[in-house]
């Protein structure tokens, strides 16, 4: 480690600063809190300049300590959305979206994007391809998600039927057997009810996925619509079908 000793004459002092000259008439000023205590003018005092490496290398290792968190809680961006397709019917479809890793970021919204613009209403057209993309508006940016291409089925195509059934208006062999009809006519069949179905099979005007089905707007038909439909082979009106009871509405 290596010094320089350097000899000034302090010229003055004043506000705090001393004026510092050396032989050769350079002229610095330094705060006079870093000079011996009873210094006047006309004093000469000698500062040593040395390099600290071993200081140098415990700073620089502070420093990169502190980089590294940085990098560690800000560093990892948002992850793209995580799309699917839940369920595909004639005029509707199902879009699944999974938990978006943010980290630290914020999500502000999320937009559905049909055909690469921004999604307005619900409709769709049968047997029309669509291309579809969740939009995430986060602090650190936009992020897209996968496109996802579906085709809405045909309104006679009974895998556009997405039933539900109110499980406790049968015995076993006759939920069996329902159970079997709608397997054997291609339709889908969910055991929770929501908006995504488009019937509630029903037996009496009774129980909690009846008036579930009242409060979500699902029409509530009777078994024997399906066996209509397997009958005709064809995906038939439920006007004829319909669970009438005083709370539900006469058609759909």
């Amino acid at each position: 480690m290596s010094s320089n000793p350097v000899k000034f004459t302090v010229g003055k002092l004043v506000a705090g600063m001393a004026i510092l000259l050396t032989d050769d008439h350079h002229v610095i000023e330094i705060p006079t809190i870093l000079l011996p205590s009873q210094i006047n003018a006309g004093n000469i005092i000698q500062v040593t300049i040395e390099r600290v490496e071993t200081e140098e290398r415990v700073e620089n290792a502070k420093f990169l300590q502190f980089l590294d968190s940085l990098l560690l809680k800000y560093g990892n961006a948002p992850e793209k959305p995580q799309g699917s397709v839940e369920f595909v019917g004639d005029t509707f479809v199902i879009l699944r979206l999974s938990e978006m890793k943010s980290w630290n970021c914020k999500v502000r919204g999320i937009d559905i994007l049909k055909d690469k613009r921004r999604q307005v209403g619900s409709y769709r057209a049968p047997e029309i391809e669509y291309s579809f993309n969740f939009y995430a508006r986060t602090t650190a940016g936009r992020i897209k998600s996968d496109i996802m291409t579906v085709k809405t089925l045909s309104s006679d195509d009974f895998k556009c039927l997405n039933l539900c059934i109110s499980e406790d208006d049968y015995e076993e062999d006759s939920l069996k057997a329902l159970k079997i009809l709608i397997k054997r006519i291609g339709a889908n069949v969910t055991e929770s009810l929501s908006l995504a179905n488009t019937h509630l099979i029903a037996n009496e005007p009774v129980g909690q996925k009846h008036d579930q089905a009242i409060r979500l707007g699902v029409p509530i038909v009777k078994k024997s619509w399906l066996e209509a439909c397997e009958e005709k082979f064809a995906v038939l009106t439920i006007k004829d079908y319909l669970l009438h009871s005083p709370e539900n509405p006469s058609s759909p």
